[in-house]
């Protein structure tokens, strides 16, 4: 019985670097999802705050998350990204404008555009969106267009 425990503990041991190996920065997933470039509701639109141009970039080798709503414009860290295995892309992005750290789940739609799943606010659990829907109104949200690649 010892043996076998010390048999699947050197296993796991082995596993865990294989494991640390194939995690991707967020770089590495926002490339893969095909998330760099400029999303937008209405591409020809000028931007507001309902419909900011929201630019996923790489400086540096981090990935960042800008945003312009005509009036005014922010760029935050995104400090993580991960690929779930629904094909929804799982974004941390702290807006240091706002003061925190909100999660964003996209999911891709079969004609390449964007909906927003989930936007929250990790201190306090507040959502913006849910379900793909706007909390405060009920409605459906609208779906990203990519406006531009770099």
């Amino acid at each position: 019985m010892l043996q076998q425990r010390i048999v699947l503990l050197a296993v796991l041991a082995l596993l865990l670097p294989v494991e640390a190996a194939l995690a991707e920065t967020p770089v590495e997933a926002a490339r893969r999802w095909e998330l760099i470039g400029t999303w937008r509701f209405n591409c020809n639109a000028p931007p507001d705050k309902i419909d900011n141009v929201a630019t996923y970039t790489v400086r540096g080798n981090r990935l960042y998350h800008d945003r312009n709503w005509g009036s005014g414009t922010d760029s935050s860290v995104v400090s993580s990204a991960t690929i779930r295995p629904d094909g929804t892309l799982d974004l941390l992005i702290n807006f240091t404008s706002l003061s925190q750290t909100r999660e964003n789940i996209f999911r891709k739609t079969p004609d390449g555009r964007v909906l927003t799943l989930v936007s929250r606010n990790v201190d306090n659990d507040e959502h913006t969106i849910k379900d793909g829907k706007v909390v405060g109104s009920g409605n459906p949200m609208t779906l990203l267009t990519r406006c531009s690649v770099p």
